[in-house]
């Protein structure tokens, strides 16, 4: 863990020694069964995930924004968020929400390079999720702000399922 984490301790703040720092019970977070279980991490721990998950890919010739959302071109929950020539085609994302979390975690390309970063946000009763995305699109332009727009990927969007081709055969 220490090779690959070296800061892993000080990322299980407020965690006892007993616990996992990061708990998956399926991919969705939602509960499979009763009692409720949901998944848990911190933001160090997803942003390493991406990270590691990002170089994988590299090392065998492959490129992340094949696997996952990619600003200002993609569909899907990002497709409002995260918009304009600032991002088209210079991020990939995850978004999540489920009762009481709101998420945001990918990498931007910029000109000082690769920028991972996860934004978690906790809402309380009463309150939508509508405020803690418009949070954290602030962070990521934020982000592009601060370190200038990178590199656009080379990506087009592709239809999981290939309708334009099925559509074409009739």
């Amino acid at each position: 863990m220490n090779q690959n984490f070296p800061n892993y301790k000080e990322t299980r703040v407020g965690f006892k020694d007993s616990e996992p720092t990061i708990m998956i019970h399926n991919g969705s977070g939602y509960p499979l069964s009763s009692p409720r279980r949901d998944n848990y991490a911190t933001c160090a721990i997803i942003v390493k995930m991406i990270e590691e998950m990002d170089q994988e890919l590299i090392t065998a010739g492959e490129e992340i924004q094949k696997l996952v959302a990619v600003t200002g071109v993609d569909a899907g929950t990002i497709r409002s968020r995260l918009r304009g020539e600032q991002f088209e085609n210079k991020g990939v994302v995850k978004t999540g929400t489920t009762n009481p979390v709101s998420a945001l975690a990918g990498m931007l390309s910029t000109k000082s390079g690769r920028r991972y970063f996860a934004i978690f946000n906790h809402r309380w009763a009463g309150l939508s999720s509508s405020p803690l995305r418009a949070f954290q699109n602030r962070v990521a332009r934020k982000l592009m702000s601060d370190f200038g727009g990178g590199e656009a990927f080379d990506y087009t969007p592709k239809s999981i399922y290939p309708v334009d081709e099925l559509m074409s055969e009739q």
